[in-house]
């Protein structure tokens, strides 16, 4: 750009708040290809996402009326130990790929903190998650003063073959407060547990002998297009196992559609019931592979770890994401405590 161009830019910008889902913010969404080293991918239907998300809110950036670009935020009390911190989770950093490259995701970026770090006021906690080989992503989070405060890993559990259960079924409604405590209970010594506002009963599936809750989780459909995945075995992922029977039913990168679960709990010495449940939710919703995000020093990930494999296609595209936080009000120590803690991955953050 020249320097007139750019002023003129500057001066017709213009960055609001909204609630409302409007057509052009999925279009924006689906429209721009995600990750910049490793796995890159495309969000397919992102629509139905959107709308089961609790109270999000939209920071959308606009040159001349346009939409071209946008970040979401969700507002929750995220707990650790004895404390609930008033929190911001964000995600879906977008810039129209007809405007990269030009200065306007910085200005998004700084915008973002500037409005959340408004909204905290005196205590609170933003933060996001960045796959740890998109270093762009990174630096940025960086110089606008973020610490790595943990990693997960995003990871699959598949089946040729999974087996159906007699077991299986919704949640109740009035089994709600059970599963809030049986997850609290679970969780009890995790950071960035928000299951109150996360639990969602209508997509809420447990594992049950009558009365008696086994394993619990949530899940949601979801589609994407596989662009590109990190290393050798990301190639072996992307460019043979769609040729080879069998494979191509768990995963095909020009359609992938899968189950996205979270608050998965089970009960203790008994980490099989998770095995179990996520296998019957597989048949419950014909597909053959589902996602899930885990701490892997998680006490609960370990133990569930023992009960076996969870599939080949986890051994060729599990990928590592770093949790980034920036903390307004909190000293050294709570940080620190903060940080040590394995995290829990909320199905409304991803």
């Amino acid at each position: 750009m020249t320097s007139a161009t750019q002023e003129l830019a500057q001066a017709d910008l213009k960055i609001e708040e909204i609630r409302n889902l409007y057509p052009d913010i999925t279009s924006l969404l689906e429209k721009v290809v995600w990750g910049t080293e490793g796995a890159r991918y495309k969000l397919v239907d992102i629509g139905p996402t959107l709308a089961h998300l609790p109270h999000p809110t939209y920071i959308t950036l606009k040159l001349g009326g346009h939409l071209i670009g946008l970040r979401l935020y969700l507002e929750k009390g995220a707990k650790f130990g004895n404390q609930t911190l008033h929190s911001f989770y964000h995600s879906y950093f977008a810039i129209d790929p007809a405007y990269k490259g030009k200065g306007f995701g910085k200005k998004l970026a700084c915008s973002t903190v500037n409005i959340l770090r408004q909204k905290i006021a005196r205590r609170g906690l933003i933060y996001c998650h960045v796959e740890t080989e998109n270093l762009r992503s990174l630096k940025i989070a960086e110089s606008l003063g973020y610490r790595n405060v943990g990693r997960f890993a995003a990871m699959s559990f598949s089946r040729f073959f999974p087996k159906s259960s007699p077991r299986l079924r919704k949640m109740t409604t009035s089994e709600k407060p059970v599963v809030l405590r049986l997850l609290a209970d679970q969780y009890r010594d995790h950071a960035l547990t928000d299951f109150p506002e996360s639990l969602s009963p209508e997509s809420f599936y447990v594992l049950a002998d009558e009365n008696h809750l086994l394993a619990g989780l949530q899940m949601e459909p979801q589609h994407w297009k596989i662009l590109s995945l990190a290393g050798t075995d990301g190639k072996i992922a992307l460019y043979v196992l769609p040729h080879l029977p069998l494979m191509r039913d768990l995963f095909n990168p020009q359609r992938f559609e899968f189950l996205k679960i979270g608050n998965v709990f089970f009960e203790q010495g008994h980490p099989e019931y998770a095995f179990e449940l996520m296998e019957a939710v597989l048949v419950e919703h014909h597909r053959k592979t589902l996602m899930m995000f885990w701490d892997k020093g998680s006490p609960v990930f370990q133990e569930l770890s023992k009960a076996g494999p969870f599939g080949v296609l986890n051994a060729l595209t599990e990928t590592p994401v770093e949790v980034m936080a920036l903390f307004e009000g909190m000293n050294d120590q709570e940080i620190s405590d903060f940080s040590s803690r394995p995290k829990v991955i909320s199905p409304s953050d991803l």
